[in-house]
């Protein structure tokens, strides 16, 4: 067997163990959660309708201004992901990792900020719908957020956008 097609059946049967469990074990999350968005990111792009600018890996300069993204190297974004994202954002406290892939992704894709505002969001709306998957009311807080900002040249992103919020979806 090719060494990636075992690679891809190794990570669906992580996925499927992991959704079915829905406990994590916190010191793989962070592995499997930041290579699932370095696979989102890619590489280098300097789009000028990306108002993050020049980007490698999804670190842009406009986030980090004084580092050299051409020359970023992956373990350094990986580095930057787990010191300024999810720690700051304690992803390893949430037990569902379908809310902690959208609650990280969202923190990387739309700023730490934003995505501590809709999880505030989510959580009220959880209190009045008890019912609703807390996963899910962010995801869907996260598609109404992209589809009212894909206006003008920022449309042409939407697409990537909802396949990044849709990736846990599958």
């Amino acid at each position: 067997m090719k060494q990636t097609t075992f690679l891809y059946l190794l990570i669906a049967f992580v996925v499927i163990i992991l959704l079915t469990k829905k406990k994590v074990n916190k010191t793989f999350m962070f592995e499997f959660l930041v290579g699932i968005i370095l696979k989102h990111e890619g590489g280098y792009v300097n789009d000028s309708d990306d108002p993050g600018g020049e980007t490698k890996f999804g670190i842009s300069k406009r986030s980090y201004p004084n580092l050299d993204i051409k020359n970023l190297t992956r373990a350094d974004a990986i580095a930057i992901y787990k010191r300024d994202y999810y720690q700051v954002l304690r992803i390893d406290e949430l037990d569902d990792i379908r809310l902690a892939y959208q609650y990280f992704d969202m923190g990387v894709n739309g700023g730490i900020g934003r995505a501590k505002k809709m999880m505030l969001q989510a959580l009220e709306i959880k209190k009045q719908k008890p019912e609703l998957k807390l996963w899910k009311i962010y995801t869907d807080l996260r598609t109404d957020f992209y589809k009212s900002i894909a206006t003008g040249a920022k449309q042409k992103f939407l697409a990537g956008w909802l396949k990044r919020v849709n990736y846990n979806l599958a």
